[in-house]
């Protein structure tokens, strides 16, 4: 019997691979990933329209008719979903291939098990669940089901392999430009005199001229102020890094540039979460600097500016004297309920009428409510993006006022969904994710690796803390797997200066 399967050059490819080829080849594929998971989003983004498309309609009409097409482009949604679900495949590919090659070590893969771990649970999660179907695929419009969560997994599975300073350096600042592309869009949208030409999620309050600054919200491409929040903090983090420890003018300049357009579109969400990471980032890069002239890996240097302390400090005091601004100016607040009813009733068409802000309030209102679902729910959860129906059922969660599918804390919102086994899990994989970011800390002290292990380090710590008051999306969830594969990575290569 002749041989089914004959040598090629194709076929031999996997196996006649380099190290370096793969890890080229790892690159290149979460560099498109970075890219292609804001550009699936465009499609969304200009189906939604703005409301200049309205202008000489009455404000019933006009509000009426761009609802509709609001409703029309969530369809569009759900093409983000299915470039998730790609990507998240071939990372899973990319790994198969990493064992195949024994290129993956034993510390690498305890991670992985956790991740494992975690996504068994929520698969049996998802079996229990208050309606199966939504569990695995994601409520339309949301689409944070089963398959995403696989989906983030296979992105984290890819991002741990790459072991190049100089790559993961360039696609960190690939991550910083994505940030600031969504953050400057972001910006354009909450800006009373351009808001009315960028299409955005929150631009009913500009119909017949009547601008109302406090509900104009930045969401950028992505359409969610939870994941520009999400994107801002992480961008801005790398920025932080870079600007303390690059050695390079043009970078630094790139990345004072970037750090303020990101911290300005964060400030224009109108999120907490904002705040929390961003006083997180900097708390975060004052005691690795600390911590680096402590171990004897720094040296104090004539002038202010040369030293990556004085660097941090100015950082901080631009970025406190931007804060003042948007006070004073009244163009940041804590309009979470808003915010949170407003995404509800777009997506849903649940959850009328919308409030303003409340601060605080609205936080210790919805923790509430899911602690007390928590009790019947500890287990397995309701089921992933099922929270909502669990609570109120498919009828009466369209009828009941400030209705919510979500509790705004992305840790409680886990372990409400999939249940504390898997919410233990999941802080797990984050503490060990961070253990190995500090020992890759500890690399950079002694350059043998790159500032980006700091950037990386500071942009993961500043998501986990403005999770606490924020939720995840299919749009920025991936990313921190993204980042969190590139904490937990190792590099014996030379570090670029």
């Amino acid at each position: 019997m002749g041989k089914i399967f004959k040598h090629n050059e194709k076929t031999d490819f996997i196996v006649n691979m380099k190290e370096s080829t793969y890890r080229s080849l790892v690159f290149g594929f979460l560099l498109l990933f970075v890219i292609a998971l804001t550009a699936s989003y465009l499609p969304y983004f200009f189906a939604k329209g703005n409301t200049l498309d309205y202008q000489g309609a009455d404000l019933m009409t006009g509000t009426i008719s761009y609802s509709m097409s609001s409703g029309d482009a969530l369809e569009k949604l759900k093409i983000p979903m299915i470039a998730l679900m790609a990507f998240g495949f071939f990372g899973f590919l990319l790994l198969l291939i990493a064992g195949v090659k024994k290129f993956l070590t034993l510390r690498q893969s305890m991670p992985l098990i956790l991740l494992a771990v975690y996504g068994g649970l929520c698969t049996v999660s998802t079996f229990f669940a208050y309606d199966i179907n939504i569990a695995f695929f994601g409520n339309q419009g949301r689409y944070e089901g089963l398959l995403t969560i696989i989906a983030c997994i296979g992105i984290f599975a890819a991002a741990v392999q790459l072991e190049r300073t100089r790559l993961r350096t360039l696609l960190c600042d690939i991550v910083v430009i994505v940030a600031a592309v969504n953050c400057f869009v972001g910006v354009m949208q909450a800006i009373p005199a351009t808001s009315r030409y960028i299409p955005g999620f929150f631009s009913e309050a500009n119909f017949l001229d009547i601008i109302s600054i406090d509900h104009l919200i930045a969401n950028g491409i992505i359409g969610s102020p939870y994941a520009l929040c999400s994107y801002a903090v992480i961008g801005l983090g790398i920025c932080l890094a870079g600007i303390m420890y690059c050695d390079s003018v043009k970078k630094r300049v790139f990345y004072i540039f970037c750090g303020a357009v990101c911290l300005c579109g964060g400030l224009f969400t109108k999120l907490m979460a904002v705040i929390v990471g961003t006083a997180v980032i900097f708390i975060c890069g004052s005691v690795i600097e600390i911590a680096r002239i402590k171990t004897g890996h720094g040296l104090i240097m004539k002038g202010f500016f040369k030293n990556p302390i004085g660097k941090l400090i100015c950082a901080f005091v631009l970025s406190a004297v931007v804060f003042a601004v948007f006070r004073a100016f009244d163009y940041y607040g804590f309009y979470e309920s808003y915010i949170a009813s407003t995404d509800s009733l777009s997506r849903l068409m649940v959850s009328n009428p919308r409030y303003d802000s409340d601060g605080i309030g609205f936080f210790s209102r919805s923790w509430k409510d899911g602690f007390s679902m928590l009790k019947d729910n500890w287990i397995f959860g309701t089921g992933p993006d099922c929270i909502g129906l669990e609570r109120y059922g498919a009828q009466s969660m369209i009828s009941e006022a400030g209705s919510t599918d979500r509790i705004y804390n992305e840790y409680l919102n886990i372990a409400l969904s999939t249940g504390i086994p898997s919410l233990v899990c999941y802080l797990g994989f984050i503490v060990l994710s961070c253990k190995r970011g500090i020992e890759g800390l500890g690399r950079f002290f002694s350059r043998k690796e790159g500032y980006e292990r700091a950037g990386v380090f500071i942009a993961c710590a500043g998501y986990c803390a403005a999770a606490c008051f924020s939720i995840s999306t299919p749009a920025s969830l991936p990313i921190f797997f993204l980042m969190a594969g590139l904490a937990v990575s190792s590099d014996k290569s030379k570090p670029d200066t």
